[in-house]
């Protein structure tokens, strides 16, 4: 492992921090799905055999003894978890007839500690999954990637609910909270019930069944796995789905309406979805209408309504402002919309849901948090650079300081610290971030996320050189397999593109760690460790040339043959691409 070699290198260009900052800060994120997956279901049949048949090569550098020795990672929440590998979980709910409640997620991920802090922890909880094998597979856990790929997923966090024979009946969105999670659950068990099950009702025009769109507006639809859920496909069918929500279901229709306007926004300027697109456009009035409805509808669409307004006001007027916006001042619920949609009565639409989001106290504590950020977002659209008006920062610095403070559980502190730091990083309150990230990291048993955030926060600050030393010590306490392949990638990728000798034996000494580790591990080429591969091959390839490269490289091929054919292919392949 190199170490004391940073002091030595050259500072980093703020851009190549910023590409390598990227990979870590969108770690929760989803990721793009191999090519040839096979379907859920078969992919749990035949899961249990491979996983049998993996060994590893002799370990060259230690893991740490829970993960060495096989140990289960700790479980969120309540003890309800099945304890024991996945194939034997679903041999019990193949033997029992009882569905598998598949939870995917890492200890380090803010938003599978937010699901955390609001269901798995929730006294409820083992009510809510009674009758069900609930399945808590951590993506650091042994085989874990192989059966993410397996199963189709690859974000953190990802909700399954399967059949007792391995079918897919529902990928359920990770933002939901007790009550919703419930609702889902019951509508994907009910008869004739599953998500392609609904879907094929609504495709075939046929009369809906009852669960029929509170399953659809639950589901993941951004991880649903491609194919056959193609971009184009997601939104024709969003778009249908939302179009006929009967009305006597709210929320369900908010939820809708908030996954299809996300969708479009994020494939707005791709040309192949140019038909959809124009498809969806002229009903963005409606669809808001139905999101901003009242105090439920705003609850339902919370992560839409906190997170989307400055895309939404550049899609629909572009990236100039509306000169001399209204600020929102009724604490009224917001009234319909002009049929033209301008920015200002858009603008008082969307703060004053966000008002009624923060002011709802049946929100969890991480929306009233966000609740925030529509004011943050509109004030930034009007002044990107330089400080806010004070009475806006002084409400962002006391929103965020009050949300960490009150979390209790270290689950909803960890995932308020990152969000309270991000809207403190975004207000300006640089300082103030630094001194809660730099607290938090002291306390928290996953530091490397807090300390990536501190390197992106330095980054923003154009001091290279901090934000390359906490990016190292975020490598160096990273602990978990998959979580140091990840982290270990990062910082391969932030040093492969800086000048130097000195540099270039620090980013060989990187190298070698990682092919160290992915090498020893069964899945080190598979699920999320795939695209961790991809991203050391990318950084990697300029140099393939360089004679150190080529022998060390050399060495870990070696490695790779003592791999399981399946393994030792995807590692040999990684490794030619580099020849």
């Amino acid at each position: 492992m190199p170490t004391g070699a940073l002091a030595l290198a050259p500072p980093a260009p703020i851009a190549l921090l910023a590409l390598a900052l990227a990979a870590s800060l969108a770690a929760c994120r989803s990721e793009p799905a191999p090519q040839a997956s096979p379907a859920p279901g078969a992919a749990l049949t035949s899961a249990a055999s491979a996983a049998s048949a993996a060994s590893a090569a002799a370990p060259a550098i230690p893991l740490p003894r829970a993960v060495h020795d096989g140990a289960p990672a700790a479980h969120p929440g309540a003890p309800v978890w099945f304890e024991g590998p996945p194939d034997q979980a679903l041999q019990k709910a193949r033997t029992e007839a009882r569905p598998l409640l598949v939870y995917w997620g890492a200890a380090w991920c803010p938003p599978c500690n937010e699901l955390a802090a609001e269901v798995f922890e929730h006294p409820r909880f083992p009510e809510i999954v009674q009758g069900l094998v609930p399945l808590h597979l951590d993506g650091d856990t042994e085989e874990a990637q192989t059966w993410g790929e397996r199963l189709g997923i690859s974000a953190y966090p990802t909700v399954l609910l399967l059949g007792p024979q391995g079918d897919e009946l529902l990928r359920l969105n990770g933002a939901v909270d007790l009550a919703e999670m419930e609702r889902a659950i019951r509508a994907a068990l009910g008869r004739g019930q599953s998500f392609d099950a609904a879907m094929k009702r609504l495709d075939e025009g046929t009369a809906a069944q009852p669960g029929d769109h509170r399953v659809l507006a639950h589901a993941a639809w951004e991880l649903l796995p491609e194919p056959p859920w193609t971009p184009a496909r997601r939104l024709t069918a969003l778009h249908k789905a939302t179009s006929r929500c009967p009305p006597d279901l709210a929320p369900e229709c908010a939820l809708l309406a908030s996954n299809l306007l996300s969708l479009a926004l994020a494939g707005r300027t791709d040309p192949t979805l140019a038909a959809e697109i124009q498809a969806i456009r002229p009903e963005i009035p409606r669809f808001l209408d139905t999101i901003f409805q009242d105090r439920a509808s705003i609850r339902a669409a919370r992560t839409f309504v906190t997170m989307r307004v400055a895309d939404m006001l550049a899609w629909l007027h572009g990236d100039t402002p509306a000169p001399t916006p209204p600020q929102a001042t009724s604490p009224a619920l917001p009234s319909s919309p002009s049929p033209l949609l301008s920015e200002a009565t858009l603008r008082q639409r969307w703060l004053t849901a966000a008002d009624t989001l923060g002011a709802d106290e049946s929100a969890s504590s991480e929306a009233h948090l966000w609740a925030v950020r529509p004011a943050l977002d509109i004030a930034r659209r009007d002044q990107p650079q330089g400080p806010l008006p004070a009475a806006l920062r002084d409400r962002i610095v006391q929103a965020a300081t009050r949300a960490v403070q009150r979390a209790e559980r270290r689950t909803a502190r960890q995932a308020m610290a990152a969000g309270a730091s991000y809207l403190l990083r975004r207000a300006g309150a640089h300082d103030e971030a630094r001194a809660m990230l730099t607290a938090e990291a002291s306390r928290d048993p996953t530091p490397w996320y807090h300390h990536t955030l501190l390197s992106a926060l330095e980054q923003e600050l154009g001091r290279a050189d901090e934000a390359r030393r906490w990016s190292a010590e975020a490598r160096k306490s990273a602990t978990g397999r998959a979580t140091r392949l990840q982290w270990i990638a990062s910082d391969i990728a932030l040093n492969a593109e800086l000048p130097g000798a000195e540099q270039r034996a620090y980013l060989l000494g990187l190298a070698d760690e990682y092919y160290a580790l992915a090498t020893q591990l069964p899945d080190g080429f598979s699920g999320r460790n795939r695209s961790r591969a991809e991203q050391v091959a990318r950084a990697l390839a300029p140099f393939r040339a360089d004679p150190a490269l080529v022998a060390l490289l050399a060495r870990h091929r070696a490695r790779c043959a003592s791999l399981p054919e399946d393994r030792r292919t995807a590692c040999t392949g990684h490794l030619d691409a580099l020849r």
